[in-house]
């Protein structure tokens, strides 16, 4: 008797191959948004190289960047005094 089920995944054609950009929306650009973001970078270059439409990002954040968010966050020292999105 066979007990082992048959793996199957689904995937929209649209995640596949989509004529647009996929749209993700990242609330907050904190310590783990702002590496979620680098990693969503990194994605879409990597997409865009293999012909896919890519992501287009929307980050929310209405915090602004102090020195204390420089040694854990992606922001540079002249980025101090801005909003993070």
């Amino acid at each position: 008797m066979k007990t082992e089920k048959t793996k199957v995944h689904f995937t929209d054609s649209y995640l596949i191959n989509p004529s647009n950009p996929i749209c993700l929306n990242l609330i907050g650009a904190g310590g783990t948004g702002s590496k979620v973001l680098t990693a969503l970078l990194e994605m879409n270059h990597s997409l865009i190289e293999l012909g896919h439409a890519g992501l287009q990002v929307r980050l929310w954040d209405d915090d602004i960047v102090t020195t204390a968010n420089l040694g854990r966050q992606r922001f540079a020292e002249s980025e101090t005094g801005l909003y993070k999105s």
